[in-house]
């Protein structure tokens, strides 16, 4: 098997610039899982934090510049939340996905 594609992306532009047209809809699929991921550790921060009196919207976890899609056909995905304390990053978890490749 050949050695795996690495693409840093962070706009559409950039997955039909960069992505071959045969390996959109896989990156598409992978990427799509991550974001919903995404979505739902933001909304599980908000509600703790409405829970708790805080104001929401501090707590709003913030998205990378970019994401490095891996075309590796494993279906191996990994979504990492980190905080910043006194000025470094610590992960406040991580959560591992497996999908089958189609």
């Amino acid at each position: 098997m050949p050695e795996p594609i690495s693409y840093q992306l962070s706009t559409l532009k950039d997955i039909v610039d960069k992505v071959p047209a045969d390996r959109i809809r896989t990156c598409m699929e992978e990427l799509g899982i991550l974001l919903g991921q995404a979505a739902a550790s933001r909304d599980l921060f908000m509600q703790v934090a409405a829970d708790m009196g805080m104001d929401p919207a501090g707590v709003v976890p913030k998205l990378p510049d970019f994401i490095t899609w891996i075309d590796d056909d494993k279906g191996d995905l990994s979504l990492r939340v980190l905080t910043r304390h006194d000025g470094e990053n610590v992960d406040v978890f991580t959560i591992t996905t497996h999908t089958e490749p189609k």
